[in-house]
């Protein structure tokens, strides 16, 4: 229920756009918003651009900046990438797990002074924020994900320098 009406979410932002009716840096935060909750990575891609374009409209805009690096790494993950502000963690809910958190794999190259120009935590703070969903559950030893995700080459993300 909850995707069917992210869908009609997304067609009416899209419909929107499309009108011009996105203006102002609120206008394309509450925008890549939407898309920062869809399905595939193009979804994620746009939230990225319109938070960037929100950015734009109004640098001091802390939720835009957010919203580019959340937008960026969920895009990343789901292509198969590491992250480079180290937003994105998830649970292993497979049969038989131990419902265990883990931060996906981040690009080494990505600094925290990198991801402190858009407001987001360091690496070690958010390695402390795994720990804190894990606390309590003996079986959870290691923060980090141990899929393997491909490096972001450099100069490969556009109006991304890290």
């Amino acid at each position: 229920m909850i995707g069917a009406k992210d869908l009609k979410r997304r067609q009416r932002v899209s419909e929107i756009f499309a009108e011009g009716c996105l203006e102002t840096a609120d206008d394309f935060v509450n925008a890549a918003m939407v898309f920062q909750h869809g399905s595939v990575p193009d979804h994620f891609f746009q939230t990225y651009l319109w938070a960037s374009r929100a950015a734009e409209l109004d640098d001091k805009n802390r939720h835009a900046k957010a919203l580019m690096a959340l937008g960026l790494d969920r895009y990343l993950r789901n292509k198969g990438y590491k992250q480079l502000y180290a937003s994105q963690a998830h649970r292993d809910d497979t049969p038989g797990s131990s419902g265990c958190w883990c931060l996906w794999p981040v690009e080494e190259s990505a600094t925290d002074e990198f991801r402190a120009l858009s407001g987001m935590d360091t690496l070690a703070q958010k390695i402390k924020w795994i720990s804190e969903l894990n606390k309590g559950n003996p079986t959870c030893r290691e923060p980090k994900c141990t899929e393997n995700a491909n490096a972001v080459p450099k100069g490969s993300l556009p109006g991304v320098a890290w």
